[in-house]
């Protein structure tokens, strides 16, 4: 979305054209999409039988459809009231024909959390389960919740759940990101990788050398992961004031499984 790093700005979503991934040159911009007074976050879109559904939030679940991802129609709101009031970065997966799963940021009463939902048809929704937790000796908690943008992975058997972790726990953190000031600005680039043969649960953030399901760190922000001929791509993005890596760009590199073995496991770590 068109906006310097203000959240409570932005309310559209910016549409991105090339001719082919990996691009050979920059994409280029078209006309946005939904503009309108309320918030409009971390979009993101599957597509079901012909039809592309385009949702987001915050606090609500919004959807969209489309026939060709271009012109968008059927604007409702799917998901008043989810489990937790600060519900948001949705990302969508088909885990068996005709079962939708939901991932997305939550909190419990002390400690950040991934939430999951599930649904049969992309419109009606149902809270199951937090599909990660945290706990004492975890590092960040804020009171909107630390883990955010979820993307799930499979591959090999198993499944790989890829969060961003950070947003400190101390109020200051809250007072600052109103005058766009992030103090940590390497800790924005903090995407965790956990591993699980179950996409419905991959354990309890205890601290990263106390994690069994903790596999790997990747230096990124909200990542989307594309594979295509057999390689694999990771992108980043961020606000300009907080992002190391662009200035409010969508950036992309190569992935590599190195020292990932038949169990999901980092043969590396320690």
């Amino acid at each position: 979305s068109h906006s310097k790093g203000d959240y409570k700005l932005e309310h559209q979503f910016a549409v991105c054209v090339g001719e082919s991934f990996p691009p050979k040159e920059n994409f280029h911009e078209e006309t946005p999409i939904l503009k309108g007074e309320s918030l409009a976050w971390v979009p993101f879109v599957v597509r079901a039988e012909d039809k592309y559904h385009l949702f987001w939030s915050p606090h609500q679940l919004q959807h969209m459809t489309s026939r060709d991802g271009i012109s968008w129609t059927n604007k409702e709101t799917v998901m008043e009231k989810p489990f937790h009031k600060f519900f948001r970065d949705g990302m969508i997966v088909e885990i068996t024909p005709g079962q939708w799963l939901l991932y997305a940021t939550g909190r419990g009463r002390w400690f950040s959390r991934i939430d999951l939902y599930q649904s049969f048809d992309l419109v009606h929704w149902q809270y199951i389960r937090p599909a990660l937790s945290s706990t004492w000796g975890s590092e960040k908690n804020f009171i909107t919740g630390s883990m955010e943008s979820p993307f799930l992975i499979q591959r090999g058997g198993r499944y790989y759940l890829s969060v961003t972790y950070n947003n400190e726990s101390f109020i200051l953190s809250a007072v600052l990101l109103q005058i766009k000031i992030f103090l940590n600005r390497k800790a924005y680039n903090n995407t965790l990788i956990f591993q699980s043969q179950s996409p419905y649960d991959f354990g309890v953030y205890r601290e990263k050398t106390r994690t069994d399901s903790l596999i790997s760190r990747l230096a990124c922000h909200a990542p989307v992961y594309i594979t295509l001929e057999g390689e694999w791509y990771v992108t980043t993005c961020g606000w300009p004031f907080a992002a190391t890596f662009t200035e409010g760009e969508v950036a992309y590199a190569k992935l590599n499984w190195e020292g990932i073995n038949s169990n999901g496991r980092n043969v590396n770590k320690r």
